[in-house]
């Protein structure tokens, strides 16, 4: 773990790329919600940082520039990430809630229906 999340590493970032294929977007997942907490506190630091950085990326994933199963994916994994209280804080914010708000109260041609459904299944 401290090699998949230390700052220098960009592992994370490129699965957050290519979060439109399931088998990468349940890795990603398991990588980002289920990390145990008994590092030492610098490694821990690390972690969460990165944690943060990746939320706004799986947020736009959501867009209407993404495929379907990117924006599926994404919100999967959203969804998952609000089970735990640092996430849920972080997707909480207002500069993530306007976000998906966006991507979910585009008008039509402006956005796809996947991205819709998938924005609405976030802040539903």
């Amino acid at each position: 773990m401290p090699y998949i999340f230390r700052q220098e590493s960009v592992i994370i970032d490129q699965l957050v790329e290519h979060v439109g294929q399931k088998s990468i977007s349940e890795i990603l997942n398991k990588l980002l919600t289920q990390i145990e907490t008994d590092f030492e506190p610098e490694v821990l630091t690390q972690i969460q940082q990165k944690q943060q950085l990746i939320v706004s990326k799986l947020i736009s994933k959501l867009g209407p520039s993404q495929s379907e199963e990117s924006n599926l994916n994404g919100s999967s994994i959203i969804q998952d990430m609000f089970e735990v209280k640092e996430f849920y804080n972080i997707i909480c914010k207002k500069e993530s809630v306007e976000a998906i708000a966006d991507y979910a109260t585009a008008p039509m041609n402006e956005n796809t229906k996947s991205s819709k459904v998938s924005s609405l299944l976030v802040l539903n």
